[in-house]
C-alpha cells in the first residue's frame, strides 16, 4: 500500500470484523515516499488484536517500538532533558519521536491483547505478516483451531533528515516546524516537503526558523526556484508564502506585508532590518491537487565584514544620518550605476516635526512586479521602510513616483546579488526632500513662513498632502513641491529670488559650498605658481638663446676682419715682389 493521503487509515484481518479461517497466510507491505527531498516512515498501532499463539504468529519486519510520549507526564520528561539531547544525541534518536528507536530484524506477537505502543519502520517500508503455525495438530483443543482477528491504524510520517535544519518541533512534530541556528550553521538551503512526483503537498504547513545571534548580524534570504501555485498573484489567497519577524526589545511577531505565489514570481532578496532576532518563513497550501514543485530557498548569516557589503556605499551596520533641515533640505542617492553582489542601507532622519518627501526619479533593475504575468524581484530589489509602510520595487518604471513618509525617517535598502541578464541597466536614483507638512493643527500653514515656501498643488485630488519646502531650494532646477506643482521653479517665484541667491548652489549644502571654494582656490594658486615657473623657465631659456646667438655673431665679425687684414698683407708682399723683379731687370 502507497501513500495516497496524509490521513489515518486501517488494516484489517481477512473476513473482518469475523474471525479469519484457520491457516490463513497473509503479507501486507506499506511504502511511503522516498527521495531526495523527503523520507515517509510507517508508523502503525494495533487497535483490535485476538491471535492465539498455537495458531498464527504476527511479525513486524524492520521496526521500533516507540514510547507513548503523547502522555503528559512522559512529555514533559522529553521537554526538560532536551537541552541535552540538543547538544549531544545519538545516531539512533529520532528528532521526531524525541527518543532513542531500537530497531529489530522482526518482531513477533502472539496473544489476546493487543500490543502496546507503537511501532515505527526504518526505511519508507515497512512488511506485516501473519505467519500461521505449520505445527498445528489434531492433537490441539478443536476450541482453539480457529482462527483470530485484528485491526491496525497506519499513517505515514513525514522524516525530514534528509532536509538541512539545526532543529525541529519537539512540542508539535506532526507540523513540519525546522529552525536554523547563527550559532550552529552560517549558511544553507531551505525547501518544503516533496512527494514522489517532485510537487509539494496538499495542506502543507510549513515554518522556517531563522534565529540571529546577535545585533551585529544580519540575515539574507534568496531563491535559486519558485512554483507556488496560485492563479492570484496579489492576494494569493490559495497557496503562498509569508513573513513575520520580531526583534530583540519585543515579543511581537509583525507580519511583512507582502505575500508571494506564483510561478518564478520571485520573492525579492531580503535582508533583516536592525535588531531583527528571529525570521519566520511560512509556507501554506490548501487541500486541492494544483500543487507545483514548491521553491528553493538559500540563506546566509552575514556580519560586518562580508564581502557583499561594498565600500563603495553605506552598509547596513553604519550609523543613522541626521539631516538638519535648514542646511541640508535635499539631497540624492543612486546606486552608481547597476552592480552586482552589493548590499546598501542608508538610513536618515531630521528634526520631529518634519517628513521626507522621496521621488524616485529612476527605477532601472531586473524582474518586474507589473508584468502579466510578473517575474518577481529575483536578484534585485529596492527596498524602502519609512514609518507604517515598506515599499518593495524592481524592474523599471517609466514615471516618476513619490513616497511621503508619515515620520521623521526613512531607510533604503539596495539589494544587487548575481544577475540573471547582462541587460545595460542603469540602477536607481532617488532625491529626497525635507518638507514640512500641513495639518490642521497648523491651521494648514507653513510655519516659519519667511524660512518655507508653500507648495501650492494645481491638481483637485483631496487625498494629496500639502507640504511646504525650505526657502533655498527654490529655482536651483529641480522641482521639489512635486506631486502637488511645480510652483518652486515658476518664473515669477525665481525672479523674486534671483538677487538674493545663486541658483546652482541653492541644492547643496552650505558647507560643501566653502569646501568646494577652499579647493577651487588651491588648485587655482597651484596652477598659477606651476604655469609661473613655466614662464620663469621659457623667459631665462630665451635670454640664454640670445646670449649665444650674440656671441656666436661677435666671434664671426672677428674673424672677417683676421681674414681680409691677411688678405692685404699677401698683396703688399705681391706688389714688393714685381718691383724687386723689375729692378733687377734694369
Amino acid at each position: 500500500m502507497q501513500n495516497k493521503s496524509l490521513k489515518i487509515s486501517e488494516i484489517q484481518s481477512p473476513n473482518w470484523p469475523y474471525l479469519y479461517k484457520p491457516q490463513t497466510s497473509c503479507i501486507t507491505y506499506l511504502l511511503g515516499l522516498d527521495d531526495r527531498f523527503t523520507l515517509e516512515n510507517v508508523e502503525i498501532e494495533f487497535d483490535q488484536f485476538d491471535i492465539d499463539c498455537h495458531s498464527a504468529l504476527f511479525v513486524i519486519y524492520n521496526a521500533s517500538r516507540i514510547y507513548d510520549h503523547r502522555l503528559r507526564t512522559h512529555l514533559q520528561s522529553v521537554l526538560s532533558s532536551s537541552k541535552s539531547m540538543t547538544t549531544k544525541k545519538s545516531s539512533s534518536f529520532s528528532n521526531y519521536y524525541q527518543q532513542e528507536l531500537d530497531f529489530k530484524d522482526n518482531l513477533s506477537f502472539c496473544g489476546h491483547f493487543k500490543p502496546e505502543g507503537r511501532f515505527v519502520s526504518r526505511s519508507a517500508l515497512l512488511k506485516l505478516s501473519l505467519i500461521p503455525n505449520d505445527r498445528l495438530s489434531e492433537k490441539i483443543l478443536p476450541s482453539l483451531n480457529h482462527g483470530g482477528k485484528f485491526q491496525i491504524k497506519y499513517k505515514f510520517v513525514k522524516s525530514y533528515h534528509q532536509v538541512l535544519a539545526d532543529e525541529y518541533d519537539r512540542t508539535n512534530p506532526s507540523i513540519c516546524n525546522l529552525y536554523y541556528y547563527q550559532s550552529r550553521t552560517l549558511s544553507g538551503k531551505f525547501e518544503p516537503p516533496r512527494s514522489s512526483e517532485n510537487d509539494y503537498f496538499a495542506n502543507s504547513n510549513c515554518t522556517f526558523n531563522f534565529y540571529i545571534s546577535n545585533e551585529n548580524s544580519r540575515l539574507l534570504i534568496w531563491y535559486d526556484y519558485f512554483n507556488i501555485v496560485d492563479n492570484n498573484y496579489i492576494q494569493c489567497s490559495s497557496d503562498n508564502l509569508t513573513y513575520t519577524y520580531r526583534s530583540y526589545i519585543s515579543s511581537t511577531y509583525y507580519l511583512y506585508p507582502y505575500i508571494y505565489c506564483g510561478y518564478r514570481n520571485f520573492p525579492s532578496p531580503y535582508l533583516t532590518s536592525r535588531s531583527t532576532e528571529q525570521f519566520r518563513i511560512h509556507f501554506r497550501s490548501n487541500d486541492d491537487d494544483d500543487t507545483g514543485l514548491g521553491f528553493y530557498g538559500r540563506y546566509e548569516f552575514l556580519n560586518e565584514s562580508n564581502i557583499l557589503f561594498s565600500s563603495t556605499c553605506r552598509s547596513p551596520f553604519d550609523p543613522i544620518i541626521y539631516i538638519n533641515e535648514t542646511e541640508q533640505p535635499s539631497g540624492n542617492i543612486s546606486s552608481n550605476g547597476y552592480p552586482e553582489n552589493v548590499i546598501c542601507e542608508w538610513s536618515y532622519t531630521t528634526t520631529i516635526g518634519f517628513q521626507f518627501n522621496l521621488e524616485l526619479k529612476t527605477l532601472d533593475l531586473e524582474g518586474s512586479k507589473t508584468k502579466d504575468p510578473p517575474q518577481g524581484c529575483q536578484s534585485s530589489v529596492l527596498r524602502i521602510y519609512s514609518e507604517g509602510r515598506i515599499d518593495e520595487l524592481c524592474g523599471q518604471e517609466k514615471t516618476l513616483s513619490f513616497i511621503l513618509t508619515n515620520s521623521n525617517w526613512f531607510t533604503l535598502q539596495f539589494v544587487s546579488l548575481i544577475r540573471q541578464t547582462q541587460e545595460p541597466l542603469q540602477g536607481f536614483q532617488l532625491l529626497w526632500t525635507v518638507v514640512q507638512v500641513k495639518t490642521n493643527i497648523n491651521n494648514n500653514q507653513c510655519l516659519l513662513s519667511n524660512d518655507y515656501f508653500d507648495c501650492k498643488k494645481f491638481s483637485k485630488n483631496i487625498n494629496e498632502t500639502l507640504f511646504c519646502i525650505h526657502q533655498s531650494l527654490k529655482c536651483d532646477g529641480y522641482v521639489h513641491c512635486q506631486p502637488l506643482s511645480s510652483e518652486d521653479e515658476l518664473p515669477k517665484n525665481c525672479f523674486q529670488n534671483f538677487p538674493r541667491r545663486f541658483h546652482f548652489l541653492s541644492s547643496l549644502n552650505i558647507r560643501q559650498h566653502y569646501i568646494l571654494i577652499i579647493i577651487v582656490i588651491i588648485l587655482f594658486i597651484v596652477i598659477l605658481f606651476i604655469a609661473s615657473i613655466f614662464i620663469f623657465l621659457f623667459i631665462k631659456t630665451k635670454r640664454r638663446r640670445q646670449e649665444e646667438h650674440l656671441s656666436n655673431e661677435t666671434k664671426s665679425k672677428m674673424t672677417d676682419i683676421y681674414i681680409h687684414v691677411d688678405d692685404n698683407n699677401d698683396q703688399d708682399l705681391s706688389h714688393m715682389g714685381i718691383l724687386e723683379q723689375a729692378v733687377t731687370t734694369v
